[in-house]
């Protein structure tokens, strides 16, 4: 057709090889651009499907496998430039052979990922719980070092090593909640008895945990619907308590190594407080009950006061100081009077033990001159002790008092049976045989004793 248009036109020889020679030319650069773009496409292919199989290798060795080559190991072997002279699979059906085995492996990986994360999550959160930090903090340090790594080993003996390990911080959560929740129990109990208001601001020393003491605690919802806990028991048992929260919050002591140790001391104090108000009620309820003795106190009077006063809290206290106050005060009022009640205690006593004339003289002369302002309690105790060696002298001189006593009793008995003897007619009379006896019975104790 090319010919008859230029015999038609009229085109030289010469401008018909021109024309020709540049229609060869611009076909030649059309066939190398498509041959270029061909292998363009081509060298993608391959970079595809390398970086395809290498992800495969990654992904197969982070799971253990013995041979991670093999996968993709039918294109691994082929000859790209088969496909050319129309050997093997093309690298279309390469590729996408891959893909699709790729896409389960990747599958497999993230379901590992995730895995490997959500026991990492649980570790670091009961890890941050016992440390009292964030979780953050408690994912990055060096007790879950080993558990940073959740990309270059997904095998199952990994999985169940990270799950072995936040098992045993859940365990150790769960240690450690009981601990603190009968801690909390312990100290609940405690500052009730002792019925401090927290914040305490008292003698057992400020303690602002005491208000989260207080509210730490509450109901355990699972126990207490299937009727394991009786209400009544909530005061000192676990069964059915509950930590409001792991962590610590204005109203909860948490978990935490320092709550422990908080609370640790904060019952130890309390303990020591419980003790130290048992010995100084104790104390001062003896001092009031032998100032009631030393009174003469109504016994409604004492009752009345008794039942005023319970538990060992700063009310009992206070009442306690009261009372011992206005008994020292009642016992100034009433001083004089009591010395010479301990004069005429201790003038008996002399009676008893038989005290000699030079130490009553001597007693007589340091107190006998005293009158008005001189008669003071501290001469009040003077006699009261004084009074109490005497009775401890009598106590001792007892046992051969006791002992005098009884032989003179005997002496007394022989001297009447032997002027019993010497009438001879008092076996004749009536009666006679009762007085037979009475001097069987007399003259056996005389020889006995």
């Amino acid at each position: 057709r090319l010919e008859r248009v230029w015999d038609a036109v009229g085109v030289g020889p010469e401008d018909r090889a021109a024309q020709l020679a540049e229609l060869v030319d611009s076909f030649q650069v059309l066939c190398d651009g498509k041959v270029a773009e061909e292998e363009a496409l081509l060298a993608t292919f391959e970079r595809e499907i390398e970086s395809a199989r290498d992800e495969c290798d990654s992904i197969r060795r982070a799971f253990g496998e013995e041979d991670p080559t093999q996968v993709g190991a039918e294109g691994a072997g082929r000859d790209p430039s088969s496909s050319l002279a129309g050997g093997g699979p093309s690298l279309q059906h390469e590729y996408e052979e891959l893909q699709s085995r790729l896409e389960s492996l990747r599958t497999a990986r993230d379901e590992a990922r995730r895995s490997l994360l959500e026991c990492r999550g649980r570790a670091a959160e009961g890890l941050a719980a016992l440390r009292g930090t964030s979780a953050e903090e408690a994912c990055a340090s060096d007790e879950l070092a080993d558990m940073a790594d959740v990309e270059a080993d997904l095998t199952e003996g990994r999985r169940m090593e990270f799950a072995r390990r936040a098992d045993g911080i859940d365990s150790a959560v769960d240690a450690r909640c009981h601990e603190i929740v009968g801690l909390v129990l312990a100290c609940q109990g405690l500052i009730r008895e002792l019925e401090i208001e927290p914040p305490s601001v008292d003698i057992v020393g400020r303690s602002l945990d005491d208000a989260k003491i207080m509210q730490s605690l509450e109901d355990d919802d699972d126990v207490v619907a299937q009727g394991g806990w009786d209400q009544q028991q909530q005061d000192t048992s676990q069964a059915g308590r509950t930590l409001a929260s792991l962590r610590e919050t204005p109203t909860c002591v948490g978990i935490s190594d320092s709550a422990l140790e908080r609370l640790s001391d904060r019952l130890r104090e309390l303990k020591g407080e419980k003790h130290r108000r048992r010995v100084l009620l104790g104390e001062m309820g003896q001092k009031i009950n032998n100032l009631w003795n030393m009174l003469r106190i109504p016994d409604e009077d004492r009752a009345k006061f008794t039942g005023s006063i319970r538990g060992l809290g700063s009310d009992t206290l206070s009442k306690g100081r009261a009372e011992v106050q206005r008994l020292e005060g009642l016992k100034g009022e009433m001083i004089g009077k009591l010395v010479k009640e301990q004069r005429r205690d201790i003038e008996g006593l002399w009676a008893e033990t038989g005290t000699g004339p030079v130490e009553r003289a001597e007693f007589a002369a340091r107190y006998d001159g005293l009158a008005g302002d001189d008669v003071t309690s501290a001469v009040l105790v003077e006699h009261e002790e004084y009074a109490e060696r005497l009775r401890a002298r009598l106590r001792k001189m007892r046992p051969i008092l006791d002992l005098i006593s009884r032989r003179e009793a005997i002496l007394e008995e022989r001297t009447e049976l032997e002027l019993l003897q010497r009438d001879p007619g008092r076996l004749t009379g009536r009666g006679a045989s009762k007085q037979l006896m009475r001097e069987e019975k007399m003259g056996n104790r005389v020889k006995r004793d």
